[in-house]
């Protein structure tokens, strides 16, 4: 899908929105060591440049993909973003969603009270 944010349009096959910062950085967040930082975590794929697809698999077979310039990763408060090439299915927790043009994202710093156990 191509999508536009910050006046940039970029096709892309896979886009993670997250609440709050994921680690490790790259396209295969797997953990939270916080929850209350007041941060989206917004990393994208872009694959409407020239090979990109096997750009990014290279990039992933040595271990680059953070440093290329095919991946965008974005730790901001508010994430916007609209559908360039129509309505698209939203995905919250793996459930599919409402179908959108436009989406806005934000969070509200430490708005949720976050108890865990002490390291």
């Amino acid at each position: 899908m191509r999508i536009r944010y910050d006046n940039k349009s970029l096709q892309t096959s896979l886009f993670f929105l997250g609440n709050s910062v994921y680690l490790p950085s790259g396209f295969a967040p797997s953990r939270r060591d916080r929850m209350d930082d007041g941060l989206l975590d917004v990393r994208i794929l872009e694959t409407g440049r020239r090979m990109a697809r096997m750009r990014i698999l290279v990039a992933l077979a040595l271990g680059r993909l953070t440093r290329s310039p095919l991946y965008h990763e974005m730790r901001v408060p508010e994430f916007s973003f609209t559908a360039l090439d129509g309505p698209t299915m939203l995905a919250h927790d793996g459930e599919l969603g409402d179908e959108v043009t436009e989406a806005t994202f934000s969070v509200q710093y430490r708005a949720l009270a976050v108890y865990r156990p002490l390291p």
